[in-house]
């Protein structure tokens, strides 16, 4: 059997991580490197547990190269793929002429933090497609694609919320300190706002990032779409249980909002305590 269902796909699915997980032997290098991270009992005799290792693992495409590549053997000759084998291909010849997989790569280093704590909410976001979140992060298309078959399995499994929310938490603040956590807390709470709200735009206010509207809206809708996005950004931080600056940025911010709303109201109340009996007698 030819594993090349997903080919005119351009992004990793689960039917073919199923088609995969089917041909691989139970002693592949990909279950024997898997293992070691469960946080769980993880049985590699078990067809069950072998499908929900790979279903459950984001990196799926990228770890199955590299175990292959560290252990010496060549991938299952039913995978034909040409990401995978180009990848897999790159790993044994860093020196190979393949500049947008060299940059798909570069992406999971930790100096790509920052571009990556963008790249992978974005991703997760329900109106956005593949081509914009290239754009927004000055990526060729190809090379965002890559990152997303290897390295962020999420395009073709944005309705799994229980999916969605498990790799979001376990790419939160593993392995960060210092000014690292700092950055990755941000890269938490943009997860955080892209899982519950879906929206580019409510991650990309969140992020400090600016980008020309599509269409030239007025003023007060500008002002009050941004006014949205960081209330919003600061109550799925505080959901989370992020109180600090650093975890939660748009707090501050969403707090000095809600003062001055309530100081016009309480101006307005006043207004119409004064002036509401006038206005009455003069409309009768």
């Amino acid at each position: 059997m030819k594993v090349v269902l997903w080919k005119i796909l351009d992004f990793m699915t689960a039917e073919y991580i199923r088609q995969i997980v089917e041909i691989l032997p139970s002693d592949s290098p990909y279950f024997q490197s898997g293992v070691s991270g469960q946080l769980h009992p993880f049985d590699i005799s078990s067809p069950v547990d072998r499908l929900d290792l790979a279903l459950s693992d984001p990196q799926f495409g990228g770890n199955l190269v590299k175990a292959y590549a560290a252990s010496g053997l060549p991938l299952p000759t039913d995978i034909e793929e040409s990401v995978l084998l180009r990848a897999y291909n790159f790993l044994l010849n860093p020196n190979a002429r393949d500049l947008n997989m060299a940059l798909a790569f570069q992406i999971v280093l930790p100096e790509s933090m920052a571009q990556r704590d963008l790249l992978r909410p974005l991703l997760i976001c329900r109106d956005i497609s593949l081509r914009s979140v290239a754009e927004l992060c000055s990526l060729n298309p190809e090379v965002v694609s890559i990152f997303e078959t290897l390295f962020w399995n999420c395009l073709d499994r944005k309705q799994e919320r229980p999916y969605i929310a498990r790799i979001c938490q376990r790419s939160g603040l593993a392995g960060a300190t210092g000014a690292e956590r700092d950055r990755d807390d941000l890269g938490s709470q943009l997860l955080r706002i892209a899982f519950h709200d879906g929206r580019a735009n409510f991650v990309l206010v969140a992020a400090g990032v600016v980008t020309a509207p599509q269409e030239k809206l007025p003023t007060n809708k500008l002002y009050d779409q941004i006014i949205r996005g960081t209330l919003a950004s600061a109550a799925v931080g505080l959901a989370a249980g992020s109180v600090s600056k650093s975890s939660n940025p748009a707090l501050e911010l969403a707090l000095k909002i809600i003062a001055a709303r309530k100081k016009q109201k309480m101006t307005d109340q006043k207004v119409m305590v004064i002036f509401g009996p006038m206005l009455f007698q003069r409309s009768t």
